[in-house]
């Protein structure tokens, strides 16, 4: 029989400065994001990185309340400021 191997994994230090609030606006370090919130932040992502290209680029978003992914609408609601700021609009149905 193999003896068990374990590894001990270094994690970083705890961040005490972490704020919610950080998740759509960190630009470096770890964030912590549900699946939902990954979706709210690419089309953000995807504005920095069309400027940082040279490009002059805006996002539409629209859909319907209730929307087959769950929570989609809602999260980007709570996320409308974050959103303006990036030139993304969002309009519910």
């Amino acid at each position: 029989m193999r003896p068990l191997l374990l590894r001990f994994v270094s994690t970083p230090p705890f961040d005490a400065s972490y704020e919610l609030e950080h998740r759509y606006t960190r630009q470096t370090g770890r964030v912590f994001l549900s699946g939902v919130q990954a979706l709210v932040w690419l089309p953000m992502l995807q504005r920095e990185r069309d400027a940082a290209a040279g490009l002059e680029t805006a996002g539409f978003i629209s859909g319907y309340r209730g929307s087959p992914l769950g929570t989609y609408d809602l999260a980007l609601w709570e996320a409308r400021e974050h959103l303006e700021r990036h030139r993304v609009r969002f309009v519910p149905g």
